[in-house]
């Protein structure tokens, strides 16, 4: 079963990369929890991380150390991606739908309700 909500294709505001251009202190919690995600080292994730490496190296379960080191990259990198998309304006802009191509809608037309399809 999967439910889909329909959304209204425009709004009233700006869309795409760099709308957090105005909130410049929620990029810079952004990186920096971003910094904390990787466990860089003097944070204070950094030491959780490196006794779980150890425990782990200790009980003979040494290839969950580049496991542990693999996902800590990726999380913080997936952070930073937005971090740099939302605060900084990286990336391409959304594709914007020419105003002759749009769908109309009529004052009468309802509020988004969710659509509910059965499972095939």
């Amino acid at each position: 079963m999967t439910c889909r909500r329909s959304r209204p294709r425009s709004s009233s505001r700006a869309s795409g990369p760099g709308l957090g251009r105005e909130v410049p202190l929620a990029g810079v919690l952004f990186a920096v929890g971003a910094l904390l995600l990787a466990a860089a080292a003097a944070l204070t994730l950094y030491f959780g991380k490196s006794m779980l490496e150890r425990a782990a190296s200790d009980a003979g379960y040494g290839w969950l150390v580049p496991v542990f080191i693999l996902s800590s990259a990726l999380t913080a990198g997936a952070v930073l991606r937005v971090t740099g998309r939302v605060f900084l304006g990286w990336g391409p802009g959304r594709a914007r739908i020419p105003a002759s191509r749009a769908p109309r809608r009529s004052a009468s037309t309802k509020p988004a309700t969710p659509e509910i399809t059965p499972p095939r």
